[in-house]
């Protein structure tokens, strides 16, 4: 009677170590790899990237989300996807337009990742919005281009 509890005993332990030790790999194995944007898109050299960032400029006047470079604050995006494969998130389009600036909300969608120097990006971008044309960018040098 003794032998059978402490069998018994031994195997459930083993049971629950086995367990455990099974959730350890699928745990690092679903940990999706970090896939960065470039926030400052003037021209070249994969600038200030970031991983969900507040903004991100497109050129000296333009980008989506938070604005300071145009000097009107606007809110910052808002991403309720980031994942290894697409970016997608809400913000504010902005283009200071002269004699005047335009905003307008918009949609950002982040697809077809490449590698820059052992780094994973996003190298399309697609701006779209209610009653605008779709803007559709792509990574060229280290910056958005408009395609």
């Amino acid at each position: 009677m003794r032998n059978t509890s402490r069998i018994t005993a031994a195997l459930a332990g083993l049971a629950v170590a086995a367990m455990l030790s099974a959730g350890v790999p699928a745990a690092k194995a679903s940990a999706a790899p970090k896939v960065y944007v470039v926030t400052q898109s003037m021209g070249c050299c994969y600038l200030d990237p970031a991983i969900k960032p507040r903004t991100i400029v497109l050129g000296s006047e333009w980008g989506v989300g938070a604005d300071f470079g145009a000097g009107i604050p606007r809110g910052p995006m808002h991403w309720t996807t980031w994942s290894a494969s697409k970016g997608y998130g809400t913000g504010e389009f902005w283009a200071a337009l002269f004699p005047g600036q335009e905003f307008y909300p918009a949609r950002v969608t982040l697809t077809n990742v490449k590698v820059h120097d052992g780094r994973r990006y996003f190298a399309t971008m697609k701006i779209a919005a209610k009653g605008r044309e779709t803007i559709w960018l792509e990574m060229k040098g280290g910056a958005f281009i408009q395609k």
